[in-house]
């Protein structure tokens, strides 16, 4: 199992780089499993694409929070 997150991993930064968000997002969702890694990298592209709301939601579904309302 290592191998294939370390693939998904690689190949979900590779699409958010590329611009293609929406697949490395779908790509995410389809994970049956998901380490740490994973989840930062997904948060990562969507930070460094300026994407901060979906990477607050992310955030918050990855941390359990079911309340997403901002508090900025």
């Amino acid at each position: 199992m290592g191998s294939y997150l370390v693939h998904r991993t690689s190949k979900i930064a590779a699409l958010a780089k590329s611009g293609r968000v929406t697949n490395a997002r779908k790509l995410f969702d389809e994970m049956p499993h998901r380490d740490t890694v994973v989840w930062n990298t997904m948060l990562t592209c969507y930070t460094h694409l300026d994407l901060y709301q979906d990477a607050l939601l992310l955030f918050h579904e990855m941390t359990g929070v079911s309340n997403t309302k901002s508090r900025f």
